[in-house]
């Protein structure tokens, strides 16, 4: 009887880590996956807003027959505003969610959906990279978002293959994370 009541205690305990080891299973696929959902929802919400930067941009060109000019570092602080300033310009700025287009203390402020400060360059940029491509976009000023890794890797093309720019093929509508394309040298 004792060595019956013995076995059963056993059963159970086995029992009981079967079902807790596929409770861990089973939560570590789905944490898995909803990481994989969320990295293909934010860079599809990057490639909307570098597709919405780059059409306010050209707007402003259009309206203003000049791109606003950018400063050495990339940052957006001057140049935002005056994308701000023209309406046909700002009008294509609407759809970005408060999330990505903000204000701290009365100045506008983008970041990509990682938390980094997006990039602008004109063909004034001092990188020969930089120019080139601006060069082969027409002379349309690019923006660039740092992806995943939050780092741009200007030193690193390690780094700088999960970039996002505005001159390369975004697709909207089903943009995953990062996409792998080539780069230009």
């Amino acid at each position: 009887m004792q060595q019956r009541r013995r076995r059963r205690g056993v059963a159970v305990v086995v029992e009981l880590l079967l079902v807790v080891g596929l409770l861990a299973l089973t939560l570590s696929v789905t944490a898995g996956w909803y990481q994989y959902v969320l990295d293909r929802a934010k860079g599809r919400q990057a490639a909307v807003m570098l597709a919405a930067l780059d059409r306010s941009v050209r707007a402003y060109g259009q309206a203003c027959g000049v791109f606003p000019p950018a400063r050495p570092d990339g940052d957006m602080q001057r140049m935002l505003p005056m994308l701000l300033s023209v309406r046909p310009s700002k009008d294509h700025l609407r759809p970005l969610a408060p999330a990505l287009l903000f204000s701290v203390d009365g100045r506008p402020q983008c970041r990509d959906p990682w938390g980094t400060p997006v990039r602008y360059f004109t063909a004034a940029i001092e990188d020969p990279m930089f120019q080139r491509r601006v060069r082969l976009n027409g002379g349309v000023p690019i923006f660039e978002c740092a992806g995943p890794d939050r780092r741009f890797g200007d030193d690193d093309p390690a780094e700088q293959a999960d970039n996002l720019r505005s001159d390369e093929p975004l697709d909207v509508r089903s943009a995953p994370g990062p996409p792998a394309t080539s780069r230009p040298a």
